[in-house]
């Protein structure tokens, strides 16, 4: 009886049976590493950055939510360090003693038109920044663990994040003053009362590891996420193909991350936010605070879809060579236009003509680090260098093909020897 069994694979061909199996895997790894690598690059650029933290809060202080929640908060500790009722009831006469609480509520009321005014102005807004200028270090603390250097403005104790607002309430203390309210002058409030939560989370080191993880990785994830991309494309049998699929799994990845932001508001509203806040103030510093990382996440997307295009542009697809033809016709005609108006190729053209193929991937190659060093990518960046990419590469096809086509001496030289033999 005869032995059917298929001996096994071994040697060139073995390893070549496991090259699509590789690319698969290296695929995978380029999508998961494609996000990641654009939190990372959040968490190191704008977390850790004073300048760039500062830029990224600077809003909340116009937000009309947080407004609210801080003139509260001012309004609550200012009647908390004076009792304004019993001052009223000491200066009224006895049979008058019944306006004490009317008068308490009319201050009241004009404390908060006053704060409400402050919050509202450049003023505020001005020492909100440099609040959270001194700031900095202890929100470093907060999600990397790090001990801060010096006395500032924001306290970290058991997972609770809060601001300290004394200096606003001084502000407030005196724009009362100049109203002829003077009775919050001369308050001395203990540091415990001016600290406004902002987080108040248990489990605050958890965040804490992951983004002093991603704070490390930020400069070896893109390499990793390039030469995952890249390998996968070489070992892939069909490596047009292959770069559709990055493409467009990069774009849905990246797609997926943002809803579970979207998600995560609620979870972070719910988990996250210190007594202080209000749920709309937390769902704005929620927002505010990932603003760009949600801008670079759609950026990622916008660059997976753009190469996805590009690929099959470069197929055997119907609508790809009619567009591809399109543009090489647009381009002979300005060529043509150019050389009917006594335009002549010279060295550069010959020298784009020898070494295109080169100079197209330099400029593919030269976008994509750009797109690297942008500190914060947006789609509006990654369409600026994507318009600035086509129209180089359209020039270079401009300069590249105006030498291919054959002198007309040349022709005719050619056709001489048909003539004589005839």
């Amino acid at each position: 009886m005869t032995n059917t069994e298929t001996p096994p694979i071994e040697g060139p061909a073995a390893g070549r049976k496991g090259r699509p199996q590789l690319a698969i895997f290296l695929l995978i790894m380029g999508v998961i590493l494609a996000p990641l690598t654009t939190v990372a690059i959040f968490a190191k650029n704008q977390i850790t950055d004073t300048d760039r933290y500062v830029e990224t809060v600077s809003p909340l202080a116009s937000d009309p939510a947080i407004q609210e929640a801080v003139g509260t908060f001012v309004v609550d500790q200012l009647f908390a360090a004076v009792d304004v009722e019993e001052l009223a009831a000491e200066a009224l006469p006895k049979k008058a003693q019944f306006l004490a609480a009317p008068l308490a509520a009319g201050v009241q009321n004009l404390t908060k038109n006053v704060v409400d005014r402050f919050l509202a102005s450049d003023e505020f807004a001005q020492l909100w920044d440099t609040a959270n200028r001194a700031a900095h270090d202890r929100i470093v603390s907060a999600l990397t663990g790090e001990t801060p250097s010096g006395k500032k403005a924001i306290t970290v104790d058991d997972g609770t994040v809060s601001l300290n607002l004394g200096p606003v309430i001084e502000k407030v203390a005196q724009k009362l003053g100049a109203d002829n309210l003077t009775i919050f002058e001369k308050i001395d409030l203990p540091v415990a009362s001016t600290q406004f939560k902002i987080l108040d989370a248990k489990n605050l080191g958890v965040a804490r590891a992951g983004v002093s993880f991603l704070e490390t990785l930020a400069w070896i994830l893109p390499l990793f996420m390039i030469l995952c991309f890249v390998g996968s494309a070489l070992l892939a049998r069909d490596r047009r193909r292959a770069t559709i699929r990055a493409g467009v799994a990069v774009a849905m990845t990246a797609g997926a991350i943002l809803v579970i932001l979207n998600i995560g508001r609620t979870l972070f509203v719910d988990l996250m936010i210190g007594n202080s806040l209000s749920v709309d103030a937390g769902t704005a510093l929620y927002d505010t605070v990932l603003r760009f990382v949600k801008a670079s996440l759609l950026a990622v997307g916008v660059i997976g879809l753009i190469v996805a295009i590009s690929a099959w542009l470069t197929g055997p697809a119907g609508p790809a060579v009619r567009v591809r033809g399109a543009l090489k016709s647009g381009i002979s005609g300005l060529r043509d236009q150019a050389e009917s108006s006594g335009w002549k190729p010279g060295p550069v053209a010959q020298y784009v003509t020898d070494h295109l193929k080169i100079l197209r991937w330099a400029v593919i190659s030269a976008a994509f680090v750009l797109l690297l060093l942008v500190g914060r990518t947006s789609v509006g960046s990654v369409l600026l260098l994507v318009v600035l990419a086509l129209i180089a590469l359209g020039v270079l096809e401009f300069m590249g093909r105006a030498t291919s086509r054959k002198d007309p001496s040349d022709e005719k030289s050619e056709k001489t020897p048909e003539t004589s033999s005839n």
